[in-house]
Order: C-alpha cells, then sequence, then structure tokens
C-alpha cells in the first residue's frame, strides 16, 4: 500500500511536495513486561555482554546503567542499517544521565556498543555483569524489561527536525498569513515524529541541536511512554544520532546522545 501522509486540508495543493520528504524508519513497539532472553531487543533487563568483553563504566569508573538493545536479526531490514547483530545503549546513573553538554558525543558518560556476531553461550550471566544502584532520576524503572517488536514504516518531516527547513524552505507556511499558525499546529499533531523508533525524523520538546551541527542521522530515538514506565525528565525524549559514514562503517564510538523535556 503507497504511503499516503495524513495532512491538513489547506496543505493538500503541496501533497507531493511533502511526500518527497518521506522516509522509512523502523517503528519499535514494545510489549508486555517479562522475563526476556539475553540476546532479545529489550529496554531494560540483562544486556547481551561477550564473556571477553568489559561491562562499560562511567568517567569515575563506576558501572553505566543498560537502557535498550536491538537485535538488527529480529527487525525489518532498514537502509544503511546493519542486517544482523545487537546495538546496545547505556547511560550515567545520575541526574543529567550522561549527556555532555559541552560535547554531546563525549562517551565517558554513557555508551554505544556493537556487537556483530552474537552467540548466547557466548555471553556473560546476569550474576558476572554489575549492577547500578539505580538513581530516581533514570528514565526507564529498574528491574523491569520490557521485549520490543518491529514494524517498517514512513514518515514525512516535522517541523521539530532541522530538515524541514532545509527541505521546504522557512517561509513554507508564509503564504497562509495569520492561518499559519493553526495549520502548523494541525500539521504537528498529524506528523510529529514522536515514539520510539530506528532511523527516520526526530521529535524534540525544544529544538533540534543539529540545526548547529548538521548531517547527523537519527540512530535510536526512546519516547516517555507511561506503558513502560520511561520518562525523560518531564514528559522528554532521549536520542542517538550518528553521521551516516559511522553508521555504513558499524563505527559507533561517535554517536551523539542527547535528551531534553518540557
Amino acid at each position: 500500500m503507497t504511503f499516503q501522509p495524513k495532512l491538513p486540508f489547506e496543505l493538500e495543493l503541496y501533497r507531493s511536495k511533502l511526500e518527497a520528504t518521506a522516509r522509512p524508519f523502523i517503528k519499535i513497539i514494545p510489549t508486555e513486561t517479562g522475563i526476556t532472553s539475553v540476546l532479545q531487543s529489550k529496554t531494560g533487563g540483562t544486556p547481551f555482554l561477550p564473556k571477553s568483553a568489559r561491562y562499560p563504566m562511567n568517567s569515575k569508573g563506576e558501572p553505566l546503567f543498560f537502557l535498550a538493545q536491538l537485535n538488527f536479526g529480529e527487525m525489518p531490514r532498514l537502509e544503511n542499517f546493519p542486517e544482523k547483530g545487537i546495538l546496545q545503549f547505556y547511560i550515567n546513573n545520575e541526574s543529567g544521565l550522561g549527556m555532555d553538554y559541552q560535547d554531546p558525543f563525549n562517551q565517558a558518560d554513557f555508551r554505544v556498543l556493537y556487537f556483530e556476531n552474537t552467540v548466547e553461550e557466548d555471553a556473560a550471566s546476569g550474576d558476572e555483569l554489575p549492577m547500578p544502584t539505580p538513581v530516581e532520576e533514570l528514565p526507564i524503572a529498574a528491574g523491569l524489561s520490557y521485549p520490543l517488536a518491529f514494524e517498517r514504516k514512513e514518515e514525512i518531516v516535522p517541523l521539530s527536525d532541522y530538515q524541514f527547513e532545509k527541505l521546504l524552505g522557512e517561509d513554507f507556511f508564509e503564504p497562509f498569513g495569520e492561518r499559519q499558525w493553526d495549520i502548523m499546529d494541525t500539521y504537528s499533531k498529524l506528523n510529529n515524529a514522536g515514539g520510539h523508533k530506528l532511523g527516520g525524523y526526530a521529535f524534540f520538546t525544544q529544538q533540534d541541536p543539529r540545526y548547529r551541527m548538521g548531517g547527523l542521522e537519527l540512530l535510536f530515538q526512546l519516547d516517555t511512554d507511561k506503558a513502560i514506565h520511561c520518562m525523560w525528565g518531564d514528559m522528554g525524549v532521549g536520542h542517538f544520532f550518528i553521521q551516516k559514514e559511522d553508521l555504513l562503517s558499524l563505527d559507533f564510538s561517535k554517536t551523539m546522545f542527547h535528551w531534553d523535556c518540557y
């Protein structure tokens, strides 16, 4: 079925232009909490870690908090993303969660790990992994693990993503005069890029930080979601961004971590 985004009726004349911004992404769908296997895609729980690998630590030598892992063998194919292996995200066990405002690529207090070859028999047991004492500010509840399912979808550029102006121009809504604000509001409600996802466009409660960086693709977005006890500050959202060439070369050492809230 051909992708047909919902639009305010005033923008129907611009449908072809808006549809030209369509991008595929993988929608992440949390399922009922429970015991998860070591190789399974999930938020929380016990990560896959080869016995030869060291558990990631922060700049103080303390264990980072395991946020999520994504097994590419369990999801539909998405261009530029790996076809196999496990990608993991760790954050700091403190109020800032490891985001470095001066250098958001600095992984001293967060970590993104990728394991291309995953064999369950090679995994360290949960008893062998250090478990930090969780603080209240963490975005997910400690001790709960939610298996993840996946669905390939498409979306058009939202107002929140810096690429809107790049693709459609900063004056796109100006021809509508005073009505532009209502039209923009309706457009944002219909196409806001929120939710949990890999790839595609990003949603922000504040400004897209890539305005001053450019060129960064959305790697992983984990949104506030009461159903999985996930909350970034005050109804915020967490992001990990990466350069396309680093994604293609499976180099996640230069991933950017960002989160914001209302």
